[in-house]
């Protein structure tokens, strides 16, 4: 909880002197580019292709050093580490809005994996592969077969859905929580300029 509170505070005093209407108006493009994949798991954003590439990467990035299993993992584990990391270097870089981002972004990419992840037995979604493995290689019908949890897809995409939902709703929660902050500081340091 004292954790907790000290990134809260951290966000506060990180607030001071940046325009909330900016933040705001980056907030909506978020909510808009999250809202189409969240009940619609076709609807594609400029995120969706930028996900997409760092999903591949991690196969390309894997495929010359590590077994086989591994690297059909790293696309999904590149795609849903991307906004983690991206989020971690705001946040080093003192930008009050780097866990809307992360969490926004996190959303989007677990929300764009929920489809494939329920497609893995029946492998009718078209694909897109880099590596060294087969070029037919469908991750999760290769990852859940090698683990022998074919047929549990259903569940495994159920949940990846939950986890999208909550990380695009908390990241959109504390994007206004935020822009709140932001508007209070900017109002304090109006009421004590001469």
């Amino acid at each position: 909880m004292n954790r907790w509170r000290k990134i809260l505070d951290a966000v506060r005093e990180r607030c001071a002197g940046h325009s909330w209407p900016a933040y705001a108006a980056l907030l909506a493009v978020f909510a808009w580019f999250s809202v189409g994949p969240l009940f619609d798991a076709n609807a594609w954003s400029p995120v969706s292709w930028m996900t997409v590439a760092i999903h591949e990467s991690g196969h390309f990035v894997t495929m010359f050093w590590a077994p086989a299993w591994l690297s059909v993992a790293a696309g999904s584990g590149f795609q849903w580490g991307a906004p983690v990391l991206c989020g971690w270097l705001l946040w080093r870089q003192g930008e009050p809005f780097a866990i809307p981002v992360a969490l926004v972004w996190l959303g989007m990419s677990l929300g764009m994996s929920v489809a494939y992840i329920a497609d893995a037995s029946a492998q009718a979604l078209p694909l897109i592969t880099v590596g060294a493995y087969h070029p037919d290689t469908h991750d999760w019908h290769f990852m859940l077969g090698g683990l022998g949890l074919l047929g549990c897809e259903g569940f495994i995409s159920g949940l990846c859905r939950l986890a999208s939902v909550v990380s695009l709703l908390a990241g959109l929660a504390f994007g206004v929580w935020v822009i709140v902050e932001m508007a209070k500081a900017a109002k304090a340091a109006k009421a004590t300029k001469p």
